[in-house]
C-alpha cells in the first residue's frame, strides 16, 4: 500500500481486500500465492477520505459493501488487474450527471456489477475496457453497454478502438456508432 493516511472508517475495507486472495484463488481454482496481492493506491485513499467525509456510519458501510463487490467481480475475471482502479477511474473524479456509487439500493448494484462483469466474461473483455470509457462516470448501464458488445461484434470492430475513442465519455450513442461506421465504410469505397 502507498503512504497515505487512511480513513479509520477503511480499515475493514482494506483487510478484507487484503485478505481476499484465498477467495479468488477459489474462483480462479488457482492456488491463493498465485494471486497478486491488491495494488492500493493513493487515488484510492483518497476518494475514500472525500467519499465518507459528512456520511453516517452505515453510508460508509454500504459504501464499502460496494466497493468490495465492484473490486471482488473485477478481480474475478481471468484478465481482472489485483488493485483498486476499478473504483478510482469510474468513481474518484466523477464529472457532473455521473451515477454516484451510491445511486441505487445494494441490490440493484450489485446486481448491475454481476451483469457488466458476466458480459465482460462473455465477450471475453477487459473490465478496464469498460472502466476506461466510464472513466468518472460510474459503471454503465448494463443494456446499453451489451447492446455495444454485441454491435463491434456483429460489425467486427475491435472494441479497443471504441472504448479508447471514447475514454471518460461513456457507451456511445447507437445512432453515433452507426453513422460513424457507415462514414468509414463509405470512404473505403
Amino acid at each position: 500500500m502507498e503512504a497515505e493516511t487512511m480513513p479509520t472508517e477503511a480499515s475493514t475495507l482494506i483487510r478484507n481486500l487484503e485478505r481476499r486472495k484465498d477467495f479468488l484463488a477459489t474462483l480462479q481454482q488457482r492456488s491463493a500465492e498465485e494471486i497478486p496481492t491488491i495494488k492500493i493506491k493513493n487515488t484510492f485513499i483518497r476518494y475514500l477520505a472525500k467519499t465518507y467525509r459528512g456520511r453516517a456510519r452505515e453510508e460508509i458501510w454500504d459504501i464499502n459493501r460496494r466497493i468490495f463487490a465492484l473490486i471482488n467481480r473485477s478481480a474475478s475475471l481471468a484478465n481482472g488487474n489485483q488493485d483498486t482502479a476499478v473504483v478510482t477511474s469510474m468513481y474518484a473524479y466523477q464529472y457532473s450527471g455521473a451515477r454516484p456509487i451510491d445511486e441505487c439500493t445494494y441490490g440493484e448494484f450489485l446486481r448491475e456489477v454481476k451483469e457488466i462483469t458476466a458480459l465482460c466474461r462473455a465477450y471475453n473483455i477487459k473490465f478496464r475496457s469498460v472502466t476506461g470509457m466510464q472513466h468518472g462516470l460510474g459503471v454503465p448501464k448494463k443494456d446499453d453497454l451489451e447492446w455495444l458488445l454485441r454491435w463491434c461484434k456483429e460489425k467486427t470492430v475491435d472494441l479497443k478502438s471504441i472504448t479508447g475513442m471514447q475514454a471518460g465519455l461513456g457507451v456511445p450513442k447507437k445512432d453515433d456508432l452507426k453513422r460513424l461506421l457507415a462514414s468509414l465504410l463509405k470512404e473505403e469505397a
